[in-house]
Order: structure tokens, then sequence, then C-alpha cells
């Protein structure tokens, strides 16, 4: 029965939660042919100007890090 107990307490730690594993994102558009494409550079920068609040999410610093990451999102 110890054996039993020590299997699932390994069990219980080999476990990982998926929610707590970073994810990269990207913005993508739907276009005229009915497929999603990825914003151009251009399309991303009128992006930023018409949604600053929210590109912000998307934006890497210098040393590859996200400039505000989504975890600092505060939900109510």
């Amino acid at each position: 029965m110890l054996q039993k107990q020590a299997a699932k307490s390994v069990e219980v730690k080999e476990k990982i939660n998926e929610k707590k594993i970073p994810k990269r994102y990207l913005l993508t558009t739907l276009r005229e042919g009915g497929y999603y494409e990825p914003l151009t550079d251009q399309e991303f920068e009128q992006f930023k100007i018409d949604n600053p609040d929210v590109a912000k999410y998307f934006l890497v610093g210098v040393n590859g890090e996200d400039i505000a990451p989504v975890s600092s999102i505060v939900i109510p």
C-alpha cells in the first residue's frame, strides 16, 4: 500500500499545468480570399497607432522579452 501512495505522489508531480506554459501569439488578418495571414509590418504599425493598449502585448524588447506580458493583465 505504501508503494501505491508513493506512485500516486510521483504521478501528481509529473503533471504540468499547460496554462502556465508561456505562449507566443501572432496577429493575423482575414484576407479577401477567405484565408488568414500574418499582419505585414505596415499593417502592424497602423494597428499600433489604432490600438496602443492592445499592441503593447505584442511588442518585444531588445533582450527578446515581452514589454508587457499577457500575464500582467488584471482580470476582475
